[in-house]
């Protein structure tokens, strides 16, 4: 009982504040320093560039992974945000959803290892409407179960349907429940529904682009 009782008191509303909120405040701690390293890198760019041109020259691709790292974390930086910061107030979002999907996968190391992500997406991006940070928590909970459920891979498949965006997420079939995955969908701001499909499962998210 009691381990009950502790698991109900770290849990729920309560968890997600203090998750949130230590989130927030780290993300401070991390952002500052990014922000130090860019805008020093500046500094010496620009100095050597008029004062040692021909150095520059040999070290510019260093400086420009330097970029290239600070805005990759940067990126992962605002998942984790978005993730922590969700809240049933937030307002729907215009954006990429082939894109955040990606990004979170490659975040998470999930186009990596199990389930194996791949998101499958025209080119040149779709955008939709939806609030990132349930969207986040709903991508998770599906690779998380289809992970579980032994999947080696997981396609992601986001393209136009009638009047929005379709995501459409591969997971074995009985992973994800119905009742937990309207809950999700509905946080997201989108409709949904699952469909069976040569021995697995099919969750399809709808979003609006109006």
């Amino acid at each position: 009982m009691s381990g009950e009782s502790g698991r109900r008191e770290g849990g729920g509303a309560d968890g997600d504040r203090l998750l949130a909120e230590a989130v927030e405040r780290m993300a401070h701690q991390i952002k500052n320093p990014l922000q130090a390293v860019a805008m020093n890198l500046e500094v010496i760019r620009t100095r050597a560039r008029k004062e040692a041109p021909e150095l520059w020259r040999e070290l510019e691709r260093f400086a420009g992974a330097v970029d290239q790292n600070v805005e990759l974390l940067d990126r992962r930086l605002r998942l984790l945000l978005a993730l922590g910061r969700r809240s049933p107030d937030d307002r729907l979002r215009e954006l990429d959803p082939a894109s955040l999907a990606r990004d979170f996968a490659a975040a998470l190391r999930l186009d990596e290892e199990p389930p194996g992500v791949r998101v499958e997406a025209e080119e040149g991006g779709l955008a939709a409407r939806a609030r990132p940070g349930h969207l986040l928590a709903l991508l998770l909970e599906s690779w998380r179960r289809a992970a579980r459920a032994g999947a080696e891979r997981c396609p992601v498949r986001v393209g136009p349907c009638t009047d929005g965006v379709e995501v459409a997420i591969e997971v074995p079939e009985g992973s994800v429940t119905g009742e937990r995955w309207h809950r999700l969908v509905d946080a997201a701001g989108g409709s949904g529904r699952i469909d069976g499909e040569d021995g697995a499962s099919v969750l399809r998210l709808r979003l609006s682009t109006g």
